[in-house]
């Protein structure tokens, strides 16, 4: 359908003092494509000024067999600072969504792809693993595992309240990221959906 969303989030990374914030809206072309663009600011900012993302997501709903449902995603990433005041290529991705519902307040998903460090020039291997678990209609708890092969894994737990269903929700994630020093963030965010248009 042709609805919109804005999340925004606030996220602290509490072993190297820094905060990040986010502004991500995405709009819906009919019943299977998604666009959406992320962008942030990172303060204090290491000679980056702002980072962004375009996303483009094709979940169509005929894509289904039970309870698995699939789909794919593609992304560009950039970003502009003191040093390269003109946007630069950072990051090119895609991944194939796989959504088994295995129960109806229990959601396994899974990402399968590949990432292109422009920096580097390396291009390497992805997997995404979460489960989504809602104890009660107005209630989301999240845990999540991400991977690029040759890069420090990532852990998330997280809660999403709804204010109003389907409408407004807050977020409230915890992460780590194991790196030679561990990195620890704590993530506040706000979601408005189903913005006609």
């Amino acid at each position: 359908a042709n609805k919109c969303q804005l999340e925004s989030w606030m996220d602290r990374d509490t072993t190297n003092g820094t905060n990040k914030l986010v502004v991500s809206p995405a709009c819906g072309l009919g019943d299977a494509v998604e666009i959406g663009l992320e962008m942030a600011r990172t303060v204090p900012d290491e000679g980056i000024s702002f980072e962004s993302t375009l996303a483009l997501k094709w979940v169509d709903p005929a894509w289904k067999s039970g309870p698995l449902n699939w789909g794919a995603k593609v992304w560009h990433g950039a970003s502009n600072g003191r040093d390269t005041p003109r946007w630069t290529d950072t990051s090119t991705g895609a991944m194939a969504l796989l959504t088994w519902k295995a129960s109806d307040v229990l959601d396994v998903h899974t990402n399968l792809g590949f990432t292109k460090d422009h920096l580097s020039g390396n291009t390497e291997p992805l997997l995404n693993l979460a489960l989504s678990w809602s104890p009660e209609p107005s209630v989301s708890l999240v845990a999540e595992r991400m991977a690029v092969r040759n890069s420090p894994i990532q852990y998330n737990v997280g809660a999403r309240w709804w204010l109003q269903a389907e409408r407004l929700a807050l977020d409230v994630t915890l992460g780590r990221t194991n790196d030679v020093t561990p990195v620890q963030n704590v993530t506040v965010g706000f979601g408005w959906y189903g913005i006609g248009w």
